[in-house]
């Protein structure tokens, strides 16, 4: 199960998305949950259909995903996992794990995708993700979040989920709300869940992550 974590890149934000990435990959990596942030993230499709999301870490190392080729409207399946070194530029890094897989045999061309466009990267994140996470934290910051909200609950991936507790917005105490994006979560039906610090967002968190049901 993939968890989407969003919010504004401001330096206080992002460290609390970070450390609500690290928390998830701490309590839950061992039962198949993985949290995303899109900051960190690379869509490559290969010329055989199957697609590679790279997360690069500060620690020079990348995390791909490896993905099928999509087939008709079911469901895009992982195909494997694996945590590489990163010697080199990301494309490189992409060939050269496509050769030690066994690609080479193959005329193998890859394309990045571009983050907004109907295959790009955003669209294929909410595509795949169960749990959407989206944190305001202050009030002064641009609210490229509620963009990214809004997007979300509109998007044609989603009409199902209408009325589940998949989505959430996870606001700090006193941090105020425009009427219209109140609005949009009253009629996508999306849960809004206060927290008072940094502990108690990751206490949250756990606990969404915890009780949602795949």
């Amino acid at each position: 199960m993939f968890i989407l974590l969003l919010g504004s890149y401001d330096d206080e934000t992002k460290s609390a998305l970070y450390s609500m990435q690290e928390s998830i990959a701490n309590s839950f990596s061992d039962k198949g949950h993985y949290s995303l942030l899109m900051e960190e993230l690379n869509l490559y499709t290969v010329s055989d259909g199957h697609l590679l999301l790279l997360e690069n870490r500060e620690d020079y190392s990348t995390t791909i995903y490896l993905f099928g080729p999509i087939e008709g409207v079911g469901p895009i399946e992982l195909e494997t996992i694996d945590t590489i070194s990163r010697t080199e530029d990301t494309e490189n890094t992409v060939y050269r794990y496509l050769t030690e897989r066994g690609f080479c045999n193959l005329d193998i061309a890859i394309e990045k995708m571009p983050i907004i466009s109907p295959d790009g990267l955003f669209p294929f994140l909410v595509s795949i993700s169960s749990v959407f996470l989206i944190v305001r934290l202050k009030e002064e910051t641009r609210g490229g979040e509620y963009i990214e909200l809004c997007y979300i609950s509109r998007s044609p991936n989603l009409i199902s989920l209408k009325g589940s507790p998949s989505i959430f917005m996870l606001k700090k105490q006193g941090v105020t709300m425009t009427s219209m994006l109140e609005l949009i979560l009253i009629e996508r039906e999306i849960r809004v869940l206060e927290f008072s610090d940094t502990s108690d967002l990751l206490d949250k968190t756990t606990n969404i992550v915890r009780n949602f049901k795949v």
